[in-house]
């Protein structure tokens, strides 16, 4: 039951990051949301587990807000 929980939170960390970037005008920033969606993700996930991937994808996800704050 917590993993599928923690799933659907990873998901929708993950969901918010690509709309972040999908919503920057520059392309370097589009390039680097594609590449941590498709590779670094799985990567993470598979080497991480399952309690130690939401813990980086949350400080991932702030860190990209931040800085999408301050471009904005």
């Amino acid at each position: 039951m917590i993993t599928i929980i923690t799933l659907v939170i990873m998901f929708m960390i993950l969901g918010g990051i690509i709309k972040l970037f999908f919503r920057a005008t520059f392309g370097i920033f589009k390039i680097l949301g594609s590449i941590i969606a498709f590779i670094a993700f799985p990567v993470l996930f598979l080497a991480g587990g399952v309690i130690v991937v939401p813990l980086i994808l949350i400080l991932i996800a702030l860190g990209f807000m931040a800085m999408a704050a301050s471009l904005s």
